[in-house]
């Protein structure tokens, strides 16, 4: 929010990716969705939570295009490989549980994530004490440093012209996006760390996929089924190479299946059409009837309503059909239709006849007659019940 704010909602947009990791996938899931309860929110401005959250229920939502630039993932701050080119890092009261040893790791993976000149924000209650060579202080008392560009100052040596790391990240990028052949890496944990323009161009992937589970992205289900290769190199940690011949057939298949999906998507086209005008036919039918028709299913839910049933009821056919017969506020007494429908339900061969006091569309007071059977299909099956009411 103070990103949007400082920059406004298209410039963030266009230019801020945040990482969100922790080692707890449960409280990632809870992060992912990024819903507070109000009690949650009391420390945000008011015109800010006016500005990014929606309020459902009785939680608030915070805006889903801004959450989008949000990218969660599991990450273990000792073992896993740290995220690179990081502009600001955050890691607030976490170093003070760690050992001595430990938090120099963390450091080191601190100072490899971030570029040169980053900043690293860290909670009250810690400090690099002795690890000044690898970050400056901007402000202590709020526990933010600076990275010191030139790592070689942790071991005392003199940067010579070979350390310049700023402009030999900068060639590698080059020289990968040069690169003729299309790339991607992913890292231990499933995700994608880097990608190549080639490979954005030939696989549909961005920059912004960056941090995502490679599970998720298209790439890798086609043309090839990366999965299996992916977990074999892992395994066996060596390099595997899928034949092109492989690819041409898993292309092949694809168009194989593309065309079975076009005749299949035909033939429902087909039946679809086959339908639509048995259910015109059927329209067609109840609407010569001058009585009113109403068909329900075995849970009493309308399936069929006609216009005599409209004129005489003043409820349309599709405000009629799906909802259950008994629940319609209409002028016919649900007491006495009840045993009538259920009857009918219990007993295929059931047929009746009665006459009742109900009141019409326009509020007046009339006497239907009601005619009410079993409804079955071609193999005798019980399929539901024909009402038929007119008055007299």
């Amino acid at each position: 929010m103070l990103l949007a704010e400082e920059l406004g909602s298209d410039a963030y947009l266009k230019q801020v990716k945040i990482y969100a990791t922790d080692i707890d996938d449960e409280a990632l899931g809870q992060a992912r969705h990024a819903a507070y309860q109000e009690a949650e929110l009391e420390g945000v401005p008011w015109e800010l939570r006016t500005k990014y959250f929606e309020k459902r229920g009785d939680r608030f939502v915070f805006t889903p295009e801004l959450r989008r630039t949000v990218i969660f993932g599991r990450n273990d701050l000792v073992q896993d490989a740290p995220i690179s080119r990081v502009d600001l890092l955050l890691c607030r009261n976490t170093l003070m549980y760690f050992n001595a040893e430990t938090q120099q790791r963390v450091l080191n993976r601190f100072h490899f994530a971030l570029v040169p000149r980053g900043v690293l924000f860290l909670g009250r209650a810690e400090m690099l004490l002795g690890r000044s060579r690898m970050f400056e202080p901007i402000d202590l008392k709020q526990r933010i440093f600076r990275r010191v560009a030139d790592r070689s100052m942790t071991s005392g040596r003199r940067p010579g012209p070979s350390a310049d790391v700023p402009v030999t990240d900068r060639l590698r990028e080059l020289a990968r996006a040069a690169n003729p052949i299309a790339q991607l890496v992913v890292g231990l944990d499933d995700t994608l760390v880097m990608q190549s323009d080639q490979a954005g161009n030939l696989f549909g992937v961005s920059r912004r996929d960056v941090g995502r589970p490679v599970r998720e992205l298209e790439v890798s289900y086609q043309p090839l089924a990366l999965r299996g290769h992916l977990d074999q190199v892992i395994a066996e940690r060596k390099p595997i190479r899928a034949l092109r011949q492989e690819v041409e057939r898993a292309g092949r298949q694809l168009e194989a299946t593309n065309a079975e999906l076009q005749i299949i998507n035909e033939a429902v086209r087909e039946r679809s059409t086959e339908l639509n005008d048995v259910n015109d036919f059927l329209q067609a039918v109840l609407t010569v009837f001058a009585a009113g028709v109403i068909v329900v299913d075995l849970e009493m839910r309308i399936l069929a309503w006609n216009a005599a049933a409209q004129e005489l009821w003043g409820v349309r056919s599709d405000e009629a059909e799906g909802q259950h017969l008994l629940n319609l506020d209409v002028g016919l007494p649900a007491d006495v239709l009840r045993p009538l429908v259920r009857a009918a339900l219990s007993d295929p061969e059931s047929a009746s006849e009665t006459r009742l006091d109900a009141v019409n569309r326009r509020g007046r007071a009339i006497v239907v007659r009601l005619l009410c059977s079993a409804l079955r299909g071609p193999d005798g099956q019980q399929r539901g019940v024909l009402l038929t009411m007119e008055p007299v």
